[in-house]
């Protein structure tokens, strides 16, 4: 648990909101599959602006025009609630209409201002980092989260989110240090410092090590959201490639890549991604781009973007 997230002010009289808006934190950064215990704060108090930004955050993460839709009104009450939220919630619901509306770059700055002021806001990094992420700015991505990897009292989430950062920016060595630290803070608990593990080894040319990481971590994505679940394993099929074990990476793809949560958008990148990479390294792939088809075909022109980074 990002325990110093606890220690930020949210403007709400019900102790059932306030402890599900802080377990939703932990969700999001740690990729938990129960983010969606923010409804519960919802549930218990309408009128906290916070509870109401974050419900509109978690539909927009899904990068969908769908998800906007859906996050619309839950943006509209909290901007109607600013007036009874603090300075941090006010931020927090600018930055989120902003991504709402379209302005990336204005959601990043708002965002980037709340890490500033309160570092150990680590829904803010999040966020932030996804944003940076979609736009390409990988060193922005990494000044910001320098930022919460260098309070005295950070979380291990902090610097799984600076390893993922360095690496992009091309130092897969400090990055891959950065990881083990956050791991040894969050053991069992940041499978994004293993994906920035992933990351770091394949820029450093260590397939087989990557593979092996990755497997020793395995059994604790069972716990994390469908995205990085499905990433995760989707990593490991690269490690699998580069090493030869082309049927590997297939039966990967059937067992741990595609089906988890077929209509998701961002586990269908991950599997369009690995069977073109299979299909190109000559594997017969037969029914299954037609099987991904049928769930993509919805999504055809959609507008909405989807950021995994350098890989």
């Amino acid at each position: 648990m990002n325990e110093q997230y606890r220690d930020l002010a949210i403007s709400s009289r019900s102790p059932v909101a306030i402890a599900a808006i802080e377990t939703f934190a932990d969700e999001l950064v740690s990729h938990g599959s129960h983010c969606r215990v923010i409804f519960d704060a919802l549930a218990a108090d309408p009128e906290c602006a916070l509870a109401q930004a974050y419900a509109g955050a978690l539909f927009l993460t899904t990068m969908t025009r769908e998800g906007r839709v859906q996050a619309a009104p839950r943006i509209a009450a909290a901007r109607a609630l600013t007036s009874v939220a603090n300075d941090r919630e006010r931020h927090t619901v600018e930055a989120i209409a902003a991504w709402a509306a379209g302005d990336d770059m204005r959601a990043i700055r708002v965002l980037r201002t709340i890490v500033e002021v309160w570092p150990h806001d680590l829904v803010a990094a999040k966020l932030c980092q996804i944003l940076e992420l979609s736009v390409g700015d990988f060193a922005g991505m990494c000044r910001t989260s320098a930022m919460v990897a260098a309070v005295d009292d950070r979380a291990g989430h902090a610097l799984g989110l600076h390893a993922f950062a360095l690496e992009q920016v091309g130092d897969p060595e400090t990055a891959y240090r950065f990881v083990r630290r956050a791991i040894e803070l969050s053991p069992g608990r940041d499978p994004w410092a293993q994906h920035a593990a992933a990351h770091a080894m394949a820029a450093m040319e260590q397939p087989v090590e990557g593979r092996a990481f990755l497997h020793a971590h395995a059994g604790e994505w069972d716990r994390c959201s469908s995205f990085m679940l499905t990433h995760n394993w989707w990593h490991v099929a690269l490690f699998s490639i580069g090493l030869g074990d082309e049927a590997g990476a297939l039966d990967l793809f059937d067992e741990r890549v595609w089906g988890v949560r077929k209509g998701h958008c961002q586990d269908q990148v991950n599997a369009i991604s690995l069977l073109a990479r299979l299909d190109m390294h000559g594997v017969a792939t037969s029914w299954r781009w037609d099987d991904v088809a049928t769930h993509v075909e919805d999504r055809a022109h959609s507008p909405a973007r989807v950021g995994h980074g350098r890989v």
